[in-house]
């Protein structure tokens, strides 16, 4: 939780454009007139306060990309016990540790932070990106790590992995050889299966607004359909009778969907699954609190 007042307009100034926007409109007459931004959060913060400010910390952790889940249902895991394996085994890994780092190895645990009762969240870091610098002919590499976020989840145990496709598998072994548990007692959900894709749409009352085909011939890879606002392009036979016309094969689809904040912000979220292989992915600046909706909504399905 924030203390400071500077750290009060830090936390706002982390809010998502239309957010913040929704903020100011709904405490416009508490804020100064014009249309400077930082005298607004500096007004915003002093109404608010410490407590008022408190529920917008860490309201937005996920910066986009590739969301994963493994869940076990038969497991007496739980990340309170996972938190306590880890404080003994890690010791100062609240604070931060050092991993020791080999190139191209697996990744290191190396950070430990709860979020909520029911979210930990885990940092692993690998020793797996270079850059080449050429000045006056000569080359020389730079290899430097990565970082990569694990969320751990009660409910039915999960072990939420955020990050490029390439690295799942490993982060996966990673983390569960970590907290002693054995991957071929979950199951990894995806949404290959069209029955699944579509409960999960229902669930959340979501639109497909657009789509990506790929093409066999050698002129044209890829080819995409977008929705008209508030159309969905998986209602009646539209779609289907493109991708019969153009001869192409579904390769994604996005979707969209209202999340309600306590604050009467209404986020819209969105998310896109690649048919291929099921794998979920989400845009930039979704809310940790629809992530967690979500997720919910995923793992119910298997």
């Amino acid at each position: 939780m924030p203390q400071p007042h500077f750290s009060v307009v830090d936390v706002l100034r982390t809010l998502p454009v239309p957010h913040r926007n929704h903020l100011f409109l709904a405490y416009g007459k508490h804020l100064p007139d014009g249309r400077l931004v930082e005298p607004k959060l500096e007004a915003l913060a002093e109404y608010l306060g410490t407590t008022g400010v408190a529920p917008y910390d860490n309201l937005y952790l996920h910066k986009g990309g590739l969301l994963s889940w493994y869940f076990f249902k038969d497991t007496n895991t739980t990340t309170r016990s996972v938190e306590i394996r880890l404080r003994r085994e890690y010791e100062g890994i609240e604070d931060g540790l050092t991993p020791d780092l080999e190139w191209d190895g697996d990744p290191e645990l190396y950070h430990m932070k709860r979020r909520s009762k029911d979210l930990l969240i885990l940092k692993l870091a690998a020793l797996d990106k270079e850059r080449v610098f050429q000045t006056n002919w000569r080359r020389r590499t730079v290899r430097y790590d990565s970082t990569y976020v694990i969320a751990l989840r009660d409910g039915s145990f999960t072990i939420e992995v955020r990050s490029p496709h390439s690295k799942v598998s490993a982060l996966y072994r990673a983390v569960s050889s970590a907290i002693r548990l054995q991957l071929a007692s979950g199951t990894e959900c995806d949404l290959r299966d069209i029955s699944k894709r579509n409960a999960l749409k229902a669930a959340l009352d979501a639109r497909c607004f657009f789509a990506q085909h790929r093409h066999d011939d050698t002129e044209v890879s890829r080819t995409t359909v977008e929705a008209q606002p508030e159309y969905d392009l998986e209602s009646g036979t539209r779609l289907d009778d493109i991708e019969r016309g153009a001869g192409v094969t579904g390769f994604s689809r996005s979707y969209d969907f209202e999340y309600d904040h306590p604050d009467g912000y209404k986020e819209l979220c969105k998310y896109r699954v690649r048919l291929s292989n099921g794998q979920v992915r989400v845009e930039k600046d979704m809310s940790e609190p629809a992530i967690r909706v979500l997720q919910q909504h995923v793992v119910s399905l298997f």
